[in-house]
């Protein structure tokens, strides 16, 4: 009787235990997806200098994290970049440590929130996972939805990267940091302020989302509806008034701003657009209504609310270019704010298909269906993550890229005195840039295409302008610089062609406009080992 009433209890704590190892294995699978390229690519070169998306040495560097202070939405991170600069981190350990971080701060943060609202510890970390991982459904990574952006619909707003949005340094993952911590302060506090205080430092593509939510939230604490028509009405409403105050604060930004009004960050539209988050999200909150009102209600009013203005804010951030007349960046958006959204929402679906066939009068099967589908779900974002990763299913192994091989004597003398290593590779170039604290980005490296790291410095052009009169010289007697002087030459002019097209006043920033980094021709040509390598694992 004794073991037979343990078995019963052990059966009755099996889902929870399951949910247990299903949410703990799914953090750890999507980590090692990202952490074993990671290593890969360290131990195959004598430098570290790694990053994902192809933007990133442009913030992570010393000097686009300094050119980045008084942009806005990028001051908060690029003034964190700087202090880690100033503490010995690289570009690429802050890369690293951001990655391997921000993810388990923000499932911790999530499971927080959730346990507080009456799930167990176990199934909270699960939808946590969900929510934090979920959003590379929603992007190219995805191949349905790499099939559709590959369509060119006119009016489809896609996410463009193609993995874990996540992990790009230092934006978005300096705002995911802090509205983190602001979630685990406002469940510590049992207050809301502490989500409204960051709003002011998030990045922009993460900051208009989350005005939105906290706005809608303040009106629906105000007011209190307790209808789902007055909870539209509350979230609607929201909206509109939103939508007229970005309408005036874009075209502000756009006056005062040149570079944002020269670039396709901004440009005329005033079209309604869809995207795949949106669409998976209503299909979502429908899935939720049609449970919900079928029996009696599965969420409270609060976190019901919730669900309806998490959908409400894909339709915002997905068509803001109507109220503004401006179309800001919609991929951005899509990536870093609406994947988290729509992935939420089929979190909450999930966890109300759970409530629903828990119910006595559901059959055994149906019981059996809601972990299934769970499960599913979280093999696809895994299979995806990994995928996005180099990884591949059929050989059993990662496909990694690495950096150029550089001899040791090489990289020091990089390190030493970078504006005058000339590196035959624009792409290596940049990503030496990352390999040490304080260090400047090498000449024609990519770096300078980003035009206020290359407007900080008025001697910016002329090391320029000496470095391919440098090479052309040499390239009359010495064979070495003439079988590159090519390379350098289409530098060159895509380093020019940059600099008329988005054209900032230079200017004599100290920390890295001085003489002695920039002065003098004594230029060296580094040998680079080789094409861009691939390494396998394992």
């Amino acid at each position: 009787m004794r073991f037979a009433s343990r078995l019963r209890a052990y059966g009755r704590t099996l889902p929870s235990r399951m949910a247990a190892v299903r949410g703990y294995l799914f953090v750890a699978l999507v980590c090692q997806s990202y952490l074993v390229p990671i290593a890969v690519n360290a131990c195959s070169r004598d430098y570290f200098a790694y990053h994902n998306a192809w933007d990133e040495e442009y913030y992570l560097s010393y000097q686009g994290a300094i050119a980045s202070r008084t942009l806005p939405g990028f001051f908060t991170a690029a003034h964190l970049v700087q202090f880690g600069h100033w503490l010995g981190l690289s570009g690429a350990w802050q890369n690293l440590l951001l990655d391997l971080f921000v993810p388990l701060i923000m499932v911790f943060a999530l499971a927080a929130v959730l346990r507080a609202r009456g799930l167990d510890t176990q199934n909270a970390t699960l939808y946590a996972a969900i929510t934090t991982f979920g959003l590379i459904l929603f992007n190219r990574a995805n191949p349905l939805v790499y099939a559709l952006v590959k369509m060119d619909f006119p009016f489809l707003a896609p996410a463009y990267e193609a993995y874990q949005s996540i992990l790009r340094s230092p934006n978005p993952q300096v705002s995911y940091l802090l509205l983190s911590f602001g979630l685990l302060a406002a469940y510590r506090l049992k207050k809301l302020w502490p989500l409204i205080l960051p709003l002011p430092f998030l990045y922009w593509a993460v900051g208009i989302g989350h005005l939105y939510l906290m706005s809608a939230t303040l009106l629906y604490r105000r007011f209190l509806p307790t209808t789902e028509s007055k909870r539209w009405v509350i979230a609607l409403g929201s909206a509109a008034a939103l939508g007229l105050v970005a309408f005036a604060t874009f075209n502000i930004i756009g006056l005062t701003f040149p570079l944002f009004a020269k670039s396709p960050v901004m440009t005329p539209f005033s079209q309604p657009m869809v995207s795949v988050a949106m669409g998976v999200g209503a299909l979502a909150y429908l899935a939720i209504c049609a449970m919900e009102y079928r029996r009696e209600p599965l969420f409270a009013p609060p976190a019901r609310f919730g669900v309806t203005v998490a959908m409400v804010s894909l339709l915002f951030v997905t068509n803001i270019q109507v109220f503004t007349r401006i179309r800001l960046a919609p991929k951005d958006m899509q990536d870093y704010f609406a994947g988290f959204v729509a992935a939420g929402l089929l979190a909450a679906a999930l966890y109300a298909f759970r409530l629903h066939v828990s119910r006595r009068t559901s059959p055994g099967w149906l019981r059996f269906a809601a972990p299934a589908t769970t499960g599913l779900l979280c093999a696809l974002i895994v299979a995806l993550s990994m995928t996005a990763q180099g990884f591949s299913p059929l050989r059993l192994q990662y496909r990694v890229f690495i950096n150029r091989a550089i001899a040791a004597d090489d990289v020091a003398r990089i390190e030493a005195d970078p504006l005058h290593a000339l590196i035959p590779s624009r792409h290596a170039a940049q990503k030496l840039s990352l390999m040490a604290p304080h260090m400047l980005a090498p000449v024609f490296s990519n770096v300078y295409s980003f035009s206020p790291v290359n407007s900080s410095c008025f001697r910016t052009p002329d090391v320029h302008e000496r470095a391919i009169a440098f090479v052309r010289e040499k390239a009359k007697t010495e064979r070495r610089y003439a079988d590159v002087l090519g390379v350098f030459e289409e530098a060159y002019a895509a380093y020019k062609t940059r600099e008329a097209q988005f054209s900032l006043p230079y200017r004599n920033v100290p920390e890295i406009c001085a003489p002695e980094s920039f002065d003098g021709n004594d230029f060296f040509l580094v040998p680079v080992e080789g094409e861009e390598m691939w390494a396998t694992f394992p």
